[in-house]
């Protein structure tokens, strides 16, 4: 049962540590908004992969040679990622005597869910992780507590978001703000090549 909750934890901060395009995201939101608003937007994924872990784990993963229900979730995640980019990119600079703005917690969370769940790679990728996993470990005793194994994904994955939001971005809102105006611009940039990667990938 430990071995099945360290397991997920180990998975789940990896895999937060690694999702370049959330982290982008929740830094840019961050220095914009706050550090609940990047935590959020990190949680939201955090989430989204959750639902995906708990389709493959329980046989749900059938959906990837559904070439329809494939199509609309390509084109979906492709929708989000440029939308997104494009409302970022289209921000102006901040005014000197610019008030907070106001936080938004739930759309910071639904930013994030939607960026992982409308993407097709990252089903493809979870399979693959998954299947690695249990080829490698004893995949009864995984099976057996999944539950278990979602939490401490759970509890990796927002360890890091957490991590992210309290140390590094008090940081990075000392920042002057033509760099944290560079820096949102840099993250549209990502999300557009995010974007055509999905596009021009055929999988």
């Amino acid at each position: 049962m430990f071995q099945t909750a360290a397991l997920g934890i180990v998975t789940g901060f990896s895999a937060a540590l690694m999702s370049w395009q959330i982290n982008l995201v929740a830094v840019q939101q961050g220095l914009e908004k706050g550090r609940s608003a990047s935590f959020f937007v990190g949680l939201g994924s955090v989430c989204a992969d959750l639902l995906i872990l708990l389709g493959v784990l329980t046989g749900a993963s059938a959906v990837i040679h559904d070439p329809k229900l494939w199509l609309i979730f390509k084109g979906t995640g492709i929708a989000a990622v440029f939308l997104l980019g494009f409302r970022i990119l289209s921000k102006k600079p901040p005014a000197v005597s610019a008030q907070k703005k106001k936080r938004n917690r739930a759309k910071n969370f639904l930013v994030g869910a939607l960026l992982v769940v409308t993407n097709p790679a990252i089903l493809v990728l979870w399979i693959s992780v998954m299947s690695f996993i249990l080829t490698q470990f004893s995949g009864r005793w995984i099976l057996a507590f999944r539950w278990l194994f979602l939490a401490g994904f759970a509890a990796g994955g927002a360890a890091w978001f957490l991590i992210l939001a309290l140390a590094v971005i008090p940081h990075a809102r000392k920042w002057k703000k033509d760099y944290v105006f560079l820096f949102s611009k840099i993250t549209a940039l990502a999300l557009f090549v995010a974007g055509i990667l999905i596009l021009l990938k055929k999988i």
